[in-house]
């Protein structure tokens, strides 16, 4: 069936059963905002006839159950252009999300990309987000996928909280453009526990990469809680990549179970540089040596990590791990591929 109006859309919806496909020709749409109670117990697709020819001004997902969205442009100047709260089995695919009216220029947006409250099995896979305060915000929610995405031109990445079951794969996370001058100190993945009654989970950050560019100091991924006696647990951080000049490259805190493994983490050419914060209008920010760090009661084991500075307490083992300069990093980096290689 393909759909040409936000009404017909409305109506297939009310009509489709388990595994229907819906498309929806090329054309400008409203902000969707229907729900359906019981859901879908095999997912109904909404997909775009022409890959991202189909543009909604937002997408409000609330209450589904059972429901995937393909190939899609979001357009959006509301303050969450696609709400996934309190959905189950609700995924996005191939989808590009941006601002109303992207200009390259994330300081005139105050909106976030994608908003997961409350859900379970919520997914978000090879989408782009730009042109946005922040990319995505996951809280209280079970069992996220979040794989094979791009997340550009932001201000804030992806920030979690109080979630179990967790996977950040395989995500090109970069080219943040932060304002400086109003003290913001923006982080590719964050996770964190203010307001909250629990830390997140069973959590796995795989195959990623955060990579800045530039004189823009941007924090790899960083984790701990705000709150005392709230822990995370059962944390993964394994392949990533980390090139940049802010302080926290990979940050553990506050955490249980930790394995941090085969990680590299790169100081870029403004690492280190004595650059002054603020500058040029708030663009550009001062210059960090990153380091890869864990807090001092958190446990479990590093190992096989490349970066130029490590911080691992007593709780955390350390193994095969090598600290020194950005070309001994490299050089290590080459010998553990010929390694991989020849194993």
């Amino acid at each position: 069936m393909i759909v040409t109006s936000d009404a017909e859309l409305k109506a297939a919806l009310a009509a489709a059963n388990p595994g229907d496909t819906i498309r929806v020709a090329p054309g400008n749409y409203p902000v969707f905002n229907s729900s359906r109670e019981r859901g879908f117990e095999e997912p109904v697709t909404i997909e775009a006839v022409e890959r991202h020819a189909a543009v909604f001004a937002g997408l409000d997902l609330q209450n589904w159950g059972g429901l995937a969205v393909r190939g899609v442009r979001v357009a959006s100047d509301a303050s969450v252009a696609v709400n996934m709260s309190r959905t189950r089995r609700v995924s996005l695919h191939d989808c590009k999300i941006s601002s109303a009216k992207p200009d390259r220029d994330p300081w005139n947006n105050g909106n976030t990309g994608i908003h997961i409250r409350s859900a379970e099995s919520a997914g978000v896979h090879d989408c782009d987000l730009f042109d946005l305060r922040t990319g995505i915000y996951c809280q209280r929610s079970e069992y996220v996928l979040l794989t094979d995405n791009r997340l550009t031109g932001l201000r804030e990445g992806i920030n979690i909280a109080a979630c179990d079951h967790v996977s950040v794969r395989r995500n090109e996370i970069g080219d943040f453009w932060p304002n400086y001058g109003k003290r913001e100190h923006p982080d590719a993945l964050q996770f964190w526990c203010n307001g909250e009654t629990r830390g997140c989970s069973d959590v796995q950050v795989v195959d990623n990469r955060f990579i800045q560019l530039g004189r823009k100091a941007v924090h790899g991924m960083f984790m701990r809680s705000e709150v005392k006696g709230l822990r995370h647990k059962n944390i993964v951080v394994s392949g990533n990549l980390y090139y940049g000049s802010a302080k926290h490259g990979l940050s553990v805190s506050d955490a249980d179970g930790v394995l941090i493994e085969r990680n590299l983490v790169l100081p870029s050419l403004h690492a280190g540089s004595g650059y002054p914060r603020g500058q040029d209008g708030g663009e550009t920010s001062a210059a960090l040596m990153p380091t890869i760090y864990c807090g001092e009661d958190t446990t479990g084991e590093a190992r096989h990590i490349i970066g130029p500075w490590m911080k691992l307490p007593a709780g955390v083992a350390d193994v095969g791990n090598y600290r020194g300069t950005p070309g001994g990093c490299a050089a290590a980096l080459a010998g553990e591929l010929m390694a991989r290689g020849a194993a």
